[in-house]
């Protein structure tokens, strides 16, 4: 049984003035609407970089580049769960898009949910081409159930600075040669292979469990739950790189398999192989509509079951625990699980975001007077979110509502008596909302962007950070 407290979501922006923008999210868990779901997209090399586009009256059309920002890309990075926004792309840089073009000069503060609740022009008009179709590279950071492929090290870590403060970032991007399109999931669609510069599909002859598993390996997805032939998920474009697909099971990569050669082949886009994956292995689970809590007070507790070969299955609860929890909350858009007593709300991913905890029956937020690094820790420890990267304060998580409590006392010193403080209360505090305190996680697996914070005068700590990732922490 599990009970996940209901997701945070900033919902106070409209504007008038360019029309209604459709809302993506509601307030809270229980009211979410899920014919709203999937509105955007990035049509790109991966889930998380490409051309943005725009799902309206059936249709999905693009944006136009016309004061394409950083703020707008944020939005979009952070609507589809794609961490922060690395670079924003003009010009058609992923290729241009087809039909409808129906946003133009969109305009977001950053602070938005959702790329619709920004100022824009009416949807269809514009006084562009597809020649300016707008783009965005995310850095995928809350991907935490995907481990990259490349390890980063260094023999020394040492910084000689006569400034006090240096902010360096290391981006590291993962991009496999390997994707899955128009599925329902970041696990299920049509089978997608890069080769020679060029994405193209996979011919369906041959194709069956055995090669199916060993392309859901590669994507990091668990196992196949079954294969889809005739385009299933609809016919490709351009090449078909592979056909007649002959895997042992055992092969780390489809390119490893036997095969004709890449653009050999005798069919055509109406024979696109597909794959429906359900990732119990990696204990991620990737199809939301299979995922269900029952039994429970509302849609976000009760007892876990998952739809496998056309029935509804409990799981066993071996190796189950709060990581497995937190993964199921995250897929039903219900936020973390209820027992921490500690949550972050409105960051861009679960490890991330503004800092309240229960205090009494009533959620507070924290006042960062004295708000450090090394209490932010102990509440990334406490959700189980590895340890501290950064302490913003000043609301930089947008200000929340209700009780504020201080954080100049014991309570933060460790986890103990930080659940302490939760059972017999916190003393509050004469601070604003526009001070509350926020934290960024490194999170519990490794992350595609690592951000440290080096100050000269601690040295040590950030050498400890360092030793952490290396000791996969």
């Amino acid at each position: 049984m599990i009970h996940c407290i209901h997701a945070l979501r900033h919902n106070s922006v409209t504007h008038s003035q360019w029309g209604s923008p459709l809302s993506l999210f509601r307030p809270s868990c229980l009211s979410y609407d899920w014919t709203q779901c999937d509105k955007i997209r990035l049509v790109g090399p991966s889930r998380c970089s490409g051309r943005v586009e725009i799902l309206h009256e059936n249709t999905w059309g693009t944006v136009c580049d016309d004061q394409w920002s950083i703020s707008n890309a944020e939005v979009t990075c952070r609507e589809l769960s794609c961490g922060t926004v690395l670079e924003t792309k003009a010009g058609a840089f992923f290729g241009q898009g087809k039909d409808q073009i129906w946003l133009d000069d969109v305009q977001c503060s950053g602070h938005e949910s959702s790329i619709l609740k920004c100022l824009h022009r009416p949807f269809g008009e514009h006084n562009c081409g597809h020649g300016e179709d707008a783009g965005v590279i995310c850095s995928e950071l809350q991907e935490r159930c995907v481990d990259a492929t490349v390890v980063c090290s260094s023999k020394s870590f040492i910084a000689s600075c006569e400034i006090p403060l240096i902010f360096f970032s290391l981006n590291v991007i993962d991009r496999k040669p390997i994707r899955v399109v128009n599925g329902t999931t970041r696990c299920s669609g049509r089978v997608e292979i890069y080769h020679a510069g060029q994405w193209g599909t996979i011919c369906d002859d041959h194709w069956g469990m055995q090669e199916a598993n060993v392309a859901c390996r590669e994507l990091d997805c668990g196992n196949a739950v079954a294969v889809k032939y005739k385009a299933f998920y609809g016919k490709g474009t351009d090449q078909v790189w592979m056909d007649d697909i002959d895997c042992t099971g055992r092969e780390n990569a489809l390119s490893e398999c036997p095969h004709r050669g890449f653009g050999e082949n005798d069919c055509d886009h109406n024979e696109d192989a597909g794959l429906l994956v359900l990732m119990l292995s990696h204990i991620c689970f990737s199809l939301l509509e299979s995922v269900r809590l029952i039994n429970g007070t509302d849609r976000c507790s009760g007892r876990l079951e998952v739809f496998h070969n056309g029935q509804w299955s409990k799981i066993c609860n071996s190796n189950w625990g709060s990581t497995q929890a937190k993964i199921v909350c995250r897929e039903l858009e219900c936020g973390a699980p209820q027992h921490l007593n500690v949550r972050l709300a409105e960051g861009s991913d679960a490890c991330s975001g503004r800092v309240e905890v229960l205090s009494g029956a009533v959620w507070a937020t924290v006042c960062d007077v004295d708000w450090t690094l090394e209490k932010a820790e102990v509440v990334c420890e406490t959700i189980e979110c590895g340890y501290a990267v950064n302490a913003p304060g000043e609301a930089h998580f947008n200000p929340g509502t209700g009780l504020v409590i201080d954080s100049i006392n014991p309570c933060f010193t460790n986890k103990t008596n930080l659940q302490n403080c939760v059972k017999n209360g916190f003393k509050t505090s004469t601070c604003g909302h526009e001070r509350d305190a926020g934290v960024v996680c490194a999170g519990i697996e490794s992350s595609f962007i690592f951000t440290f914070l080096l100050q000269s005068r601690n040295v040590s700590h950030i050498k400890s950070y360092v030793q952490k990732y290396r000791q996969g922490y």
